[in-house]
């Protein structure tokens, strides 16, 4: 059995082997419609986190769908994001509690 810390390498090894396999470019210039997070979006979010940070972000909320759907479905993230016409998640902004 896998200790908690190795779960979580793995979930957030697992999730950017997918990112990278879902890589999309955006197109520049276009015009969003912003509104609040939807469970539908995580993979999106992920998705655009992966192409801005690559693997290097240092919280795993945003790669690992679950969990950025649960900070969410808890409060501990309000996100939005930005939709182009396609629905394709193209932007993102959060508020998050970092201390209690």
């Amino acid at each position: 059995m896998r200790d908690c810390g190795a779960c979580a390498v793995s979930r957030r090894e697992e999730a950017l082997a997918a990112l990278k396999a879902a890589y999309v470019d955006l197109t520049p210039g276009q015009k969003l419609t912003y509104r609040l997070f939807q469970p539908q979006d995580a993979s999106g979010v992920g998705r655009l986190f992966y192409q801005t940070y690559a693997d290097s972000y240092p919280v795993d909320e945003p790669y690992v769908p679950e969990l950025l759907v649960e900070a969410n479905r808890t409060r501990q993230y309000y996100t939005i994001v930005g939709c182009d016409a396609d629905g394709a998640i193209a932007g993102h902004a959060c508020i998050y509690r970092s201390s209690p």
